[in-house]
């Protein structure tokens, strides 16, 4: 297919339904035009890395256009949800002059930064950029003149607002496929699936067909976009207007975990899992004939499976197989579960840190050895801190008691963090390093940087300006919770409790 037209088909692509209405054609065809705006674009040297991203943004775009005159929800969510974290409807850009249910140039800008974003790492595109604000003049100005001719897409927004996603794990599902895959905020989910799958170790239990298979339905329930970091079902029932009882937004899908064979009667499977040795029913519709397991438990008596939790039921989602070794740790598949599960040891930790240090979220230490020693003679060596390389090992060191794991560790970046009971803060340091620390999500977890910005604790953090170095830092801090949340996608609540 030619790279400088989007044909029908490809818009279709994205649709969950199958039928190509006069919609669906004028939408392709003004995914066309606003691509011509965007190949003759300053943006253009940082999406044409991938040859498809410029077809990829185009048609998020028009796909927004398509979302606000269809009332569909999806761009109004997104909208709320900044409001509710942030107080402002889009980041970074000035709000004052801002028309809720219309296409507005913050909404362009937002989109197009988020795309070079993507193209970009470890580091900030500073969103004031030129090239990306004079692209967005542009391809509003175009969405503009289409505003009041621009049809509303009666099959989309019959087929997302189905008055059964709520009710029917079904339907649901085929929903949550389009949320997932098909909105036009999803234009990072095939990137992320094919990165997963290019990775997968072809001496695993599974063939690559099998495995992709999984992922699909893993990120059915899982998958989130930077811009909102909400899950597919968290969105869905957003949009569908029917999930009073709340069934559709509170579903989710277990871990991978292995199960012991309980048997089976005309409505369930029943399954044990190993961690907890909680008992499961699984509805039979989950499988298309029982001697789909039956002769899959004639191999081994366990089995690795997802289970999705819809209301007061269980489905199986994806792809069982047998679990040929017997597994022994019960409390790795427990962390694993990722239902709020703290061991006893983990509780024991932080509520012994918590008494000793009543006024702290952070203890600070001169090394790895001090930070070692203190921990051994606290906990009698039943507490052992994680080494770290070699070279760190005289890096300060700062401990964070955790309400969900018990203790978290920082080695390395120490000196950016701004507390007044840091010894070791080097405003210098900070001032190169700081917004490095909060972007890194290996380094960092969420709750950790949580803490830091909640406590205004990385002041020296910044975005490079071309206007001034205050101006940079100006923008990050008054930005610095949407950020963190885009980067390591999570936000404040759900993912802090």
């Amino acid at each position: 297919m030619s790279q400088n037209k989007i044909y029908p088909a490809e818009w279709l692509r994205n649709k969950p339904y199958k039928k190509l209405s006069d919609a669906d054609t004028y939408y392709s065809d003004l995914s066309t035009k606003i691509l011509g705006v965007i190949k003759a674009s300053p943006v253009m040297e940082v999406l044409i890395k991938d040859r498809n991203w410029p077809k990829k943004i185009s048609m998020t775009i028009a796909g927004l256009l398509e979302d606000l005159i269809s009332d569909i929800g999806v761009w109004k969510l997104v909208l709320s949800e900044n409001m509710k974290r942030y107080g402002k409807p889009i980041p970074f850009y000035d709000t004052s002059y801002y028309v809720d249910g219309e296409i507005n140039p913050q909404d362009v800008k937002l989109i197009i930064w988020d795309f070079c974003q993507r193209r970009t790492l470890g580091t900030v595109i500073n969103p004031e950029n030129v090239g990306i604000c004079e692209t967005a003049e542009s391809v509003y100005a175009l969405l503009d003149g289409e505003w009041e001719t621009a049809p509303e897409n009666e099959a989309l927004k019959n087929a997302v607002t189905k008055k059964t996603a709520a009710k029917d794990y079904w339907v649901a599902r085929e929903l949550l496929s389009w949320v997932s895959e098909g909105c036009f905020l999803n234009h990072r989910f095939e990137e992320d699936l094919l990165s997963g799958i290019e990775s997968y170790k072809t001496e695993e239990v599974l063939d690559k067909e099998h495995y992709t298979y999984l992922q699909r339905m893993a990120q059915m329930f899982s998958w989130r976009e930077n811009l909102v970091c909400l899950r597919p079902q968290q969105i869905l029932s957003a949009i569908c207007g029917c999930d009073e009882q709340g069934v559709l937004e509170k579903c989710r899908m277990e871990p991978i975990l292995p199960y012991s064979y309980k048997g089976y009667d005309s409505q369930y499977l029943h399954l044990r899992r190993f961690a907890d040795e909680k008992d499961f029913n699984v509805e039979l519709s989950s499988f298309s004939s029982t001697d789909s397991f039956v002769q899959l438990f004639k191999q081994s008596p366990m089995t690795y499976c997802n289970l999705v939790n819809w209301g007061s039921k269980w489905y199986q989602c994806g792809i069982m197989f047998p679990c040929f070794r017997a597994p022994s740790d019960k409390t790795n598949y427990m962390n694993r579960l990722e239902l709020g599960y703290i061991s006893d040891g983990a509780k024991k930790i932080y509520e012994t840190l918590r008494g000793l240090f009543p006024d702290k979220n952070i203890i600070f230490y001169k090394n790895y050895f001090e930070a070692s020693s203190f921990l051994n003679k606290t906990f009698e060596g039943k507490y052992i801190l994680q080494e770290p390389p070699t070279l760190d090992k005289q890096e300060p060191v700062a401990i964070f008691p955790s309400p969900r794991g018990g203790i978290m560790s920082l080695t390395g970046y120490v000196q950016c963090i701004a507390s007044p009971d840091n010894p070791y803060y080097d405003k210098e340091v900070a001032n190169e390093y700081a917004l490095k620390l909060m972007l890194d999500t290996n380094l960092m977890p969420y709750d950790l940087v949580s803490v830091l910005i909640n406590d205004g604790l990385l002041p020296d953090a910044k975005l490079t300006s071309r206007e001034s170095e205050e101006h940079g830092r100006k923008l990050l801090q008054d930005n610095i919770f949407f950020i963190a949340d885009y980067f390591h996608m999570r936000y404040q609540g759900d993912d802090t409790k």
